[in-house]
């Protein structure tokens, strides 16, 4: 596929297959096949990372055990690109409930979590007209080979389901799901906006979005249909965020009283 060729359709996604044992960045190896020509689905799988990474440009730890793939997308300009992501997380979300019990949760804007335990991020970049998709699963990781500030949060599929997981099963799932949701996006994006709120885990709970101005503090009201985070203040306003880190609060479950 080329530039704006999502359509309606299931797009085709995991074809080239580059596999790989270590890799600096599979999103860094993604952007190459992007100058190479690589078509829409081409997709690159790392054993393991060396310098992932994360929103807000985070390290990433990736060691082996987890699915860290990265998935190449030449998107219309004219799409709602805001919900891209939200799109993702939703897939994401879905193909991990297929390998243990559910629900998978999603933090705004698209970290996946699973009983409180994060077991999925994303981080989408453009290269050109390209999208990459970057997304990590902890699949088999075992939680004692993490940094303890990560292990603290983290959770891994085959902990969660008490057996083994094969990483192939769940990349296949993966780019099914991703498809799907793809097109779904394509098409409009209203079924996106609508799935992933039923997954918004912070909806109705105070939050506060560190970003580059002063801190937004109020209670979570779920999305608007570009995937913006809408905020109630103690004023009652509601302040619409693209872009920040979201933080839950202690303090009283309505602001304005």
């Amino acid at each position: 596929m080329t530039a704006g060729a999502a359509t309606g359709q299931a797009a085709r996604l995991g074809w080239p297959l580059v596999w790989v044992g270590e890799l600096g960045s599979t999103n860094d190896l993604a952007r190459l096949l992007v100058g190479a020509g690589c078509p829409e689905g081409a997709v690159v799988v790392a054993d393991r990372q060396t310098r992932g990474r994360g929103r807000q440009g985070r390290a990433w730890a990736s060691p082996s055990g987890g699915l860290w793939c990265s998935v190449l997308l030449y998107p219309s300009a004219d799409l709602p690109q805001g919900l891209l992501s939200l799109a993702v997380a939703v897939a994401v979300a879905e193909t991990a409930e297929q390998f243990v019990p559910g629900p998978a949760r999603i933090r705004w804007p698209n970290d996946v979590e699973i009983a409180g335990r994060k077991v999925a991020g994303i981080l989408i970049e453009t290269a050109g007209a390209a999208v990459v998709v970057g997304v990590g699963i902890n699949v088999g990781i075992e939680l004692q080979v993490m940094p303890p500030e990560v292990a603290a949060r983290a959770g891994s599929l085959h902990l969660i389901a008490g057996r083994p997981i094969e990483r192939r099963a769940v990349l296949e799932a993966l780019l099914a799901r991703l498809a799907d949701r793809y097109s779904a996006w394509a098409a409009g994006g209203e079924a996106v906006s609508d799935a992933w709120s039923s997954r918004d885990m912070l909806r109705g709970t105070p939050v506060a979005v560190l970003h580059s101005g002063p801190a937004i503090e109020g209670i979570a009201e779920g999305i608007n249909r570009e995937g913006a985070l809408r905020i109630r203040t103690a004023t009652g306003a509601i302040r619409q965020v693209v872009a920040g880190d979201v933080h839950q609060i202690c303090g009283p479950s309505d602001p304005s009283g």
